[in-house]
């Protein structure tokens, strides 16, 4: 059978089994960080449980231990239990960085990422133009209660501009120009004269 508690403002998943005739309750227990450390099974009715060191509040596994008594009428005797009780670490609230761009030839680590991002990886170089899909990593200040994500980011590659020496030569050859239009035109006035 499968126990959800909606009563209380926490939730658990327990798996229960039951066997009258065996004796026997195996339980599956799971809570996540910040939930309460108080009742965890839902006893059948007429037997009540009591949990012993059920006190862990975050991630991480502890033994608890259940004593029960009750009903004896309709049930066995149930000797105590002990199971491991799993808080995992829970997935964080973050926001995806967008409208990020980078020029081609560009590493991702020369891209500005927000506090707790970082690039998987850092050295790639962008080479081509367009959108460009990578991955960045989030990690939350709480990574002892909290999971680190990865999540695909898309950058806006824009093509490169003219290397240095070409800019040099395009002035060299404007002014190159520019000298030969000023000749023509002063010697073109020197024959009007």
């Amino acid at each position: 059978m499968l126990f959800e508690d909606h009563i209380s403002p926490y939730q658990y998943t327990i798996q229960t089994a039951i066997c009258q005739c065996r004796n026997k309750i195996s339980a599956r227990l799971s809570r996540r960080k910040g939930q309460s450390p108080n009742q965890i099974l839902w006893p059948p009715a007429g037997v009540a449980v009591e949990y012993t060191a059920n006190a862990l509040t975050n991630a991480g596994s502890i033994e608890v231990t259940a004593s029960f008594t009750g009903d004896t009428a309709n049930y066995n005797a149930i000797a105590d239990m002990t199971a491991t009780l799993t808080i995992e670490k829970a997935v964080p609230s973050y926001t995806v960085p967008e409208g990020l761009t980078a020029t081609a030839g560009q590493a991702l680590d020369e891209i500005e990422l927000p506090d707790g991002w970082s690039w998987a990886e850092g050295s790639l170089t962008l080479n081509e133009g367009g959108e460009c899909t990578v991955t960045a990593i989030y990690t939350p200040e709480d990574t002892d209660n909290y999971q680190t994500v990865a999540v695909e980011i898309t950058v806006n590659v824009l093509p490169a501009g003219l290397p240095v020496w070409a800019v040099v030569l395009i002035v060299l050859g404007c002014a190159a120009v520019v000298a030969v239009v000023i000749v023509l035109i002063v010697r073109g006035k020197k024959k009007q004269a």
